[in-house]
């Protein structure tokens, strides 16, 4: 399985790496293990990415009240 990891804030293509990770396991008899073929990366990912949390909230919060 694959898996996008990050471990400091940066420019996401210096700082973002796609990993192999083992498979995961169901580990109670009510888990069921559910397969993702794709999923998205929003804007707010990548600019969270890049600066703090403080700064990515005003700077989106900025951008909603002047879309």
């Amino acid at each position: 399985m694959k898996q996008v990891q990050f471990h400091h804030p940066g420019v996401p293509a210096d700082v973002v790496t796609c990993v192999d990770v083992p498979e995961p396991v169901a580990t109670a008899p009510d888990d069921v293990p559910v397969a993702i073929n794709v999923f998205p990366v929003n804007s707010a990912d990548l600019l969270t990415l890049q600066v703090t949390i403080r700064e990515a909230s005003l700077v989106l919060r900025t951008a909603l009240k002047n879309p």
